[in-house]
């Protein structure tokens, strides 16, 4: 059964097909469905489980943890519990998680704030606040607003830059291969940042640990661990490099 609210409504806990609102909606839990999508303003007391996706161009309050195939944000959302997907998450919105982000594949153009976030594609174009750890197999984060912090960073290959330079800069053979060519925001991580392969600017850190690592202008990190290679550039500030078996 589809349920369609465009003016004021509520929805009762149990099982629907698909789930539209454009109008105000107040959602009781658990609830169970194909879809759920909200042009307009819905308050979910209890978790959210849909089968397709769910999709915010409003606002939504999710009391408890929401689940899906694809979550999209383009809205804002407040969560209470964790945001999962097992497809791709994509925020150009704004949302606030009070619990977990877990997805496949996670792309955040707006804002976007969490414990943790775990998925095996992550790249970040906006601004993240994550207070634990951000771990994925491929993270790209492209610095354009405000300064975002992040507890620790895991990853395989590990990009991070701003995506625009207030002036040219020339960087350094490895980074500009770990990088590429990207067009200043500062990313503070309050731990480690730990990787296969780790390319960095303007990034504050205690340890960066990886088997390639390259610390490019504006770095600040306390202690630089590699295995194979490393490049640091004169406008980078380590305090320390050791080299690890």
């Amino acid at each position: 059964m589809d349920m369609k609210i465009s003016g004021s409504g509520t929805i009762a806990a149990g099982e629907y097909d698909n789930i539209r609102v454009s109008g105000s909606a107040k959602l009781g839990g658990p609830i169970r469905c194909l879809s759920l999508h909200c042009s307009g303003s819905a308050h979910c007391e209890g978790t959210i489980e849909a089968q397709k996706d769910i999709k915010v161009s409003g606002s939504a309050h999710f009391g408890q943890n929401i689940s899906a195939q694809d979550i999209g944000i383009s809205g804002s959302a407040r969560i209470d519990g964790n945001c999962t997907g097992t497809g791709d998450i994509r925020i150009s919105g704004a949302m606030r998680c009070d619990g977990d982000i877990k997805g496949n594949g996670i792309t955040v153009s707006g804002s976007a704030r969490a414990i943790n976030i775990e998925g095996e594609d992550v790249m970040i174009s906006g601004k993240i606040v994550c207070q634990g750890l951000l771990n994925a197999e491929n993270i790209v984060i492209k610095m354009n607003g405000a300064t975002s912090e992040i507890g620790s960073i895991g990853g395989s290959k590990i990009s991070i830059y701003p995506e625009r330079h207030h002036k040219k800069i020339v960087r350094l053979p490895l980074l500009s291969r770990l990088l590429g060519n990207n067009g200043r925001n500062d990313l503070v991580v309050k731990e480690s940042i730990e990787g296969d392969e780790i390319g960095l600017e303007l990034v504050t850190a205690k340890t960066v640990i990886g088997r390639v690592v390259a610390i490019g202008e504006g770095c600040h990190i306390d202690l630089v661990q590699y295995s194979e290679a490393v490049e640091i550039s004169p406008d980078a500030t380590v305090e320390r490099q050791e080299r690890i078996c």
